[in-house]
């Protein structure tokens, strides 16, 4: 690999997370892998069991990489040692991605993510003594019921 002098003048990143890397100069490999299970709900409340990535068979699939079938072709021209940045401004890195300035033989990235959306269904449902009761009804991920 060849290796060169990385220069950045300035730089500003407001949010770096979730098995994200900045780096400034040379790597050998970077790896970056991220999980991620995400539930939103219509209304706050926790399931004790929740959070496990073993229901899901999408964590344990591997992220199959295509085969090159064609030849590559690569000619670089390293005629200055310097990578000079002058200014760089990035909003937010995440979900396993990568600010690189400099030289790189291997970068691996992977994220997965699962997205689960529970909104509340509302139900009529009349007592004993004929007055009406509003209830909420959720369903956990492992498909039992809890009523509010």
């Amino acid at each position: 690999m060849f290796r060169r002098v990385s220069k950045v003048g300035q730089i500003n990143v407001q949010s770096i997370d979730l098995s994200s890397q900045l780096q400034i100069g040379d790597s050998v490999q970077i790896t970056g892998r991220s999980n991620i299970l995400a539930v939103q709900r219509e209304h706050e409340f926790f399931f004790g069991s929740e959070g496990s990535f073993d229901p899901y068979p999408i964590y344990k699939r591997s992220i199959p990489l295509p085969p090159v079938t064609e030849p590559l072709y690569e000619k670089k021209d390293n005629a200055v040692g310097t990578i000079y940045v002058h200014q760089l401004s990035v909003i937010g890195a995440a979900g396993s991605s990568i600010i690189h300035v400099g030289s790189s033989n291997t970068i691996q990235m992977n994220s997965k993510t699962k997205h689960i959306r529970q909104l509340s269904h509302r139900q009529d449902e009349k007592s004993s003594k004929g007055t009406k009761q509003e209830g909420r009804s959720y369903r956990n991920t492992k498909g039992r019921q809890r009523v509010q």
